[in-house]
């Protein structure tokens, strides 16, 4: 199964742990396939980089090349505009499309109030680990 989890599910599992940190997990033990993009990966740095989490530039790269060595990573060749509020949105779309995923796991209102998208369900990561366990 392909997913694109929006940044604040690697950030959320790297940082603080629980489902977030299940999905990270089920990455690295190949039981799903992660996809991102370029922008995807440096939305995530940028956000590992605020002050209010004590990293630093070092600890924050070894993450990110983590994350690029285990995620797959594409080059969007779409440009969408789905999300009006939050242009960020639209960069997990547009990886979803381009992966051709079957799920986005999300923290993000603003896509989780989509609901699905191109018959790619979006889910919360609570919602994503229930569905894997069964």
């Amino acid at each position: 199964m392909k997913i694109v989890c929006d940044t604040n599910v690697p950030v959320s599992g790297i940082l603080f742990g629980g489902n977030s940190r299940a999905i990270l997990q089920l990455i690295s033990r190949a039981q799903v396939i992660n996809v991102v993009s370029t922008t995807v990966l440096k939305e995530c740095e940028n956000v590992l980089l605020r002050r209010k989490f004590g990293l630093d530039q070092y600890h924050v790269t070894q993450i990110i090349t983590l994350f690029r060595d285990t995620f797959e990573l594409v080059i969007p060749s779409q440009t969408i505009t789905v999300v009006s509020v939050d242009s960020d949105d639209n960069r997990i779309l547009e990886v979803a499309a381009e992966g051709n995923c079957d799920k986005i796991v999300s923290g993000d209102a603003h896509l989780l109030d989509l609901g699905e998208w191109k018959n790619i369900k979006i889910l919360t990561p609570a919602q994503f680990v229930a569905a894997m366990e069964h």
